[in-house]
């Protein structure tokens, strides 16, 4: 039940965050990774882990292509210099490919909600 509470806000904050950078101004990476883990832990504590883990993959799944199209942007597009830790990880692991994490996420996060 949290997603489909959390997903529209998660579509919110990737136009926040594209607004911000059309703007200039910085984004508090830290604040937005706290709000997705507090929402994970909330469901962790009320839905179980794998809907914690579906909170988590819909996150990475949904911002970045909604921050993507609100800055008409690609969905695959891939910063050349991420700022964010996890955007920072996923450049090491996949280069400038952003097709391949978000097929893998969507796999894992289809496996854990056939889990539940």
């Amino acid at each position: 039940m949290i997603l489909v509470f959390y997903i529209p806000f998660v579509i919110w904050l990737a136009w926040d965050n594209s607004d911000r950078i059309k703007q200039d101004k910085p984004i508090k990476h830290w604040l937005n990774g706290l709000l997705h883990i507090l929402a994970a832990f909330t469901a962790f504590y009320f839905e179980g882990w794998q809907i914690a883990a579906a909170v988590l993959l819909s996150v990475r799944i949904v911002f970045n292509t909604a921050l993507n199209l609100f800055r008409g942007l690609s969905i695959d597009y891939v910063s050349p210099k991420p700022k964010s830790v996890v955007d920072k990880v996923e450049k090491k692991l996949f280069g400038n490919n952003g097709w391949l994490p978000l097929i893998i996420y969507s796999i894992l996060l289809t496996w854990v909600l056939v889990q539940h």
